[in-house]
């Protein structure tokens, strides 16, 4: 579910994110797509941990360097390139 602007809360997640976006581009820091979790008060304890399970990865990946940046950096999020590369080692 991708919240636009002009929905609930006016913004998308990365236009929320932009001062932190920016505040790596200055600091010369690459800066990934959020990995992010929407409704998060409608969420069952199974989405919870279905939800945490994928962000472990997601770390355990980043941490393993098993990434291509530029790809990364075509997603909206880190949800989405995660689902596109589960299970591969993208380098």
């Amino acid at each position: 579910m991708l919240i636009a602007e002009g929905g609930h809360n006016n913004f998308t997640v990365r236009e929320f994110l932009v001062p932190f976006e920016q505040t790596a581009r200055l600091c010369e820091m690459i800066y990934l797509p959020p990995f992010v979790v929407h409704g998060t008060y409608l969420l069952t304890d199974r989405e919870v941990e279905a939800y945490g399970q994928r962000y472990h990865v997601l770390l355990d990946r980043l941490a393993k360097g098993e990434y291509d940046t530029k790809t990364v950096l075509q997603h909206e999020y880190l949800n989405d390139w995660l689902a596109l590369n589960s299970g591969r080692v993208v380098s």
